[in-house]
């Protein structure tokens, strides 16, 4: 069923403890503490890595299902992703490009120019000179973002018959999210649309 059972556990047992927690102040008007628990949901996933991230920063813009409180403290989400190093990314590069990076480029600066949860790019000259912006995924992204997204489906399919989760549409909101990511990790389409 999963590739990783300790993970979809792992994930299960932390997502539980943010929806009891979330349901205990659901209708709470202390901003204080809505700020709080925004603060501590943001943490959470930051923790669970960028599959969650992301969910984040989906879930900020939610504000049917979220107080404006809450909603700020997730948007936090969007700022001060942590770069990959450019050891690493310069790996997945000579991997993709199958030579080495000096045979591709005339020039590629190592300090990235803007670092997402799932991608981050850096500046580079081709070696016909032209300047470019080259946009790597991050490593093992997309393969965590399947694992992720498939316990999130069962997680909303088991909550979705639980009587106090009923008034929730999880398994929309996991759809709705896989779709938005997914258009997200592909690049192929990104550079077509651009």
């Amino acid at each position: 069923m999963f590739e990783n059972t300790g993970r979809f556990f792992y994930v299960s047992y932390r997502l539980s403890k943010l929806y009891l927690e979330y349901k205990r102040m659901y209708d709470d008007t202390d901003i204080k503490k809505l700020e709080k628990l925004g603060a501590h949901l943001r943490k959470n996933f930051e923790e669970l890595g960028p599959t969650f991230v992301k969910f984040g920063q989906m879930l900020s813009l939610r504000f049917d299902i979220f107080h404006p409180a809450i909603c700020k403290e997730l948007r936090k989400l969007l700022d001060d992703e942590k770069p990959v190093s450019f050891r690493k990314i310069k790996s997945i590069l000579e991997k993709e490009y199958d030579s080495p990076l000096e045979k591709v480029f005339k020039s590629f600066d190592e300090i990235p120019l803007a670092t997402a949860s799932i991608a981050q790019v850096h500046r580079a000259k081709l070696k016909t000179g032209e300047d470019v912006i080259v946009k790597i995924r991050k490593p093992s992204v997309k393969e965590r973002f399947d694992q992720d997204i498939e316990i999130l489906f069962s997680l909303a399919k088991f909550s979705s018959v639980l009587p106090k989760c009923k008034n929730f549409n999880f398994i929309g909101i996991i759809e709705e999210f896989s779709e938005w990511t997914k258009d997200e990790l592909n690049f192929l389409n990104e550079g077509i649309n651009s």
